[in-house]
Formats: C-alpha cells, structure tokens, sequence
C-alpha cells in the first residue's frame, strides 16, 4: 500500500534547477519497537534524506516502522508486510523498489538484492568476525550462516555503490572480499545530542553502567569478574548495573556474579528507554563497555556524548570512534579492566576530565554529516538508471 502526499506520484520525478530528483527506496524493513541498534541508525538518517531536496525519497517499511517514525502525510511511505530478513533482502526489497520505480536503493545491512535498481550498501559491520563469537551448533544456524555467506559475497560485488563506518571495517572488507570490490566509501554514524547529554544536575556517581544484550561480544560476564576483581582492590566501589535485554547472557552473568561473591551488588535493569539509558550514562560513575568486535561503536559514542567516564577494550573500530576521549585497557581480560576500573574510581580529578573529553568528542559526529554523506553518494548514482 502507497500512503503519500498528493504531490508524490509513481512518474519520474519533478525537476529540480533543471535536473531529475533522484528518486530513493529507503529500506525500512528493520524499524522494529524492539530495535536498538539498527533501528536508531534509520530514525535518524531516514528523516534527514527525507528532507534533502535533491532526493525524492520512498520509504519502504511495516505499518509498525511507519508508526515509529511519525513523519507526517507529507511523507512517501510504501508499506510492506512483514517477512523473514533473507526473503525481504533477495525478493521483497527490489521487488518493491521496481514497483515505485526507484532510482536506487539505500540498504543500511550486511547484505543486499542482487537484482532490482541501483543498490547503495551502507554496511554496519564484518558480519564473518561477529560471527567468531557466537556458536554455530545448530542446523539452523549453519544453514543460515552458509545462506549468508554466499549472498554476502554476492552482494556486495553486485551493489553499485558501498560504504561502511569506519575505516577498520573498510579495511577488513577489502581484505576478505578483495581488492576488486568498488571503492568503500567511508560513512560514520552519528549521535543525536538532543537525545543523549549530559545531566543538568550535579553528578550523581551513581554506580558501575554497563549496557548489554543478547550477545556474547558484549562480555558482560567479564564486566562482572572484572568487578569483583576491582572491589577487593577499592572496596568503596558502587554498586554495577547491567541494563539491556540479555536473553540467555542472563543467567550465565548471574551464575558468574554467584561465583565472585558479589550477586547482591548487581543489579539487572532489563530493557530500558532512550531517556532512561541517557540518564544512566549521565550520573554513571563510570561507564564499562568492553567488546569483541563494532562495526562502528554507537555505544561508546553515546555514552560519551552523555558524559559518561568510559571505559573500553583496545577494539581497533571503536578506538577509532573514541580517540582520547576514554580509558582504553591494556588487554582484552577481566585484569586489565578491573585495574582500569579500580584506578579511575579512585581518581575523581581524571573521571571530570573525561566527561569533558567525552563530551566534546562526541560533536565530531553528526547524523546531518551522516545523511549529506549519503545523499551525495545517492545523487551521484542519478536518476538516469531508472528501472522500467
């Protein structure tokens, strides 16, 4: 169903100073209420492509997407139902991009059609080393890791135009993919500091933040050694809060928080809101947010926009996305970080000077950089490839 304004219409689209608007399908299967990562990334950018007046741009989503929007009549949206990720990427994308007749695709996922209109791919990650730490001992994952694999390769030499967020990731996919691929441009995310800053009371030091998930990568079991590791060494520690929904890290992050001794100073938050999580990092005395692998580190960039004294493994994407604005461990295991922890609890003097380090790194990244990035590359692709 095509919900628009009168204005829009299923022709070639107005002039503009004597040029075409390029006309856009804006992949919005991912907006979920349930969403964090991926869909934050879409409410930002896709109210911003929107807005360019060079793009006529049509948002392909579920009703459920076109609710968490909330862009106005005025707004094109293409509503589609919702499917499994592999059957919208191969069928349902570039079939109906073709029926509004896009000019091009903008894909915000590991992998795209290989059929359909011209494809912008804006990768989040290397899903192949995401992948090292999680188990493939099903039959269900094995078949979809094989699936992915062939089509990710597949993609992505298929794509017209990729970019991915940060230049670690652009590297690891030349490596892997080869040189031959065509030129990753580099487009990093950004962070809405209407949404995420500091608190306008006094700070409150109100306990160890880590934010979690479902995911192994996150190491919150180490978060959680770690812990017990820096208690014994300054036992006026506050107490750790884990917030975010966990699925089965939950039990594996309570048994482990038994086995040190310190279950009754953890704390499990569950799922919280934007507003929630903002005031968190803001009165957090400090921040913990190790990890295995990020395409980009949106995490991290939020916690420092709040504020938030950081602490973070030497992870070479977010060390990017960072610089010197956090505590960075020495190696990637529970000694490293407690002593990081322990050391910057004890020092108030370099917990303020980060949470202005933090704040004023943050404004390097902006979602309106992020959207001019994109519309640039989606201008240059034209409208002149116009799928009939």
């Amino acid at each position: 169903m095509l919900s628009r304004h009168p204005a829009h219409d299923l022709i070639p689209p107005v002039a503009l100073g004597g040029n075409k608007l390029v006309r856009v399908a804006l992949d919005g299967m991912a907006l979920r209420r349930q969403g964090r990562g991926v869909t934050r990334v879409l409410q930002q950018v896709f109210p911003l492509l929107v807005a360019d007046p060079r793009l006529d741009c049509i948002i392909l989503s579920t009703r459920e997407g076109r609710e968490m929007l909330d862009l106005g009549s005025s707004v094109c949206f293409h509503e589609v139902p919702q499917t499994t990720q592999s059957a919208w990427e191969q069928f349902g994308l570039p079939w109906h991009a073709r029926q509004v007749r896009a000019d091009a695709i903008y894909s915000f996922a590991e992998c795209g059609p290989l059929w359909g209109p011209p494809l912008l791919l804006h990768i989040p990650e290397d899903p192949f080393i995401r992948w090292q730490g999680i188990n493939a001992d099903s039959l269900r994952e094995r078949v979809r890791r094989g699936y992915q694999r062939t089509t990710i390769r597949r993609g992505l030499h298929h794509a017209s135009v990729l970019a991915t967020c940060s230049s670690v990731c652009q590297s690891a996919l030349r490596n892997r993919f080869g040189p031959d691929l065509s030129k990753i441009a580099i487009v990093p995310l950004g962070v809405d500091t209407e949404l995420f800053h500091p608190n306008s009371a006094a700070i409150k030091d109100d306990g160890i933040f880590h934010l979690s998930s479902t995911e192994a990568r996150d190491m919150s079991t180490v978060v959680v050694r770690a812990y017990a590791m820096a208690l014994s060494l300054t036992p006026d520690l506050p107490d750790l809060l884990i917030a975010g929904e966990l699925g089965g890290q939950r039990k594996r992050i309570c048994d482990a928080a038994r086995e040190c001794g310190v279950d009754r100073r953890l704390h499990l938050l569950g799922r919280i809101s934007d507003e929630a999580l903002r005031q968190r990092y803001a009165s957090a005395a400090l921040c913990v947010q190790p990890s295995l692998y990020e395409g980009f580190g949106l995490q991290p960039l939020e916690a420092l926009a709040c504020g938030a004294p950081l602490v973070v493994f030497p992870e070479p994407t977010v060390e990017e996305v960072v610089g010197e604005a956090a505590i960075i461990t020495r190696d990637r295991d529970e000694t490293s970080l407690a002593e990081c922890i322990a050391r910057l609890w004890s020092d108030k003097s370099q917990r303020a000077t980060l949470r202005e380090n933090g704040r004023r790194r943050a404004t390097f990244f902006s979602w309106v950089r992020t959207a001019r990035l994109l519309a640039d590359l989606l201008v240059e692709m034209g409208p002149s490839k116009r799928t009939n």
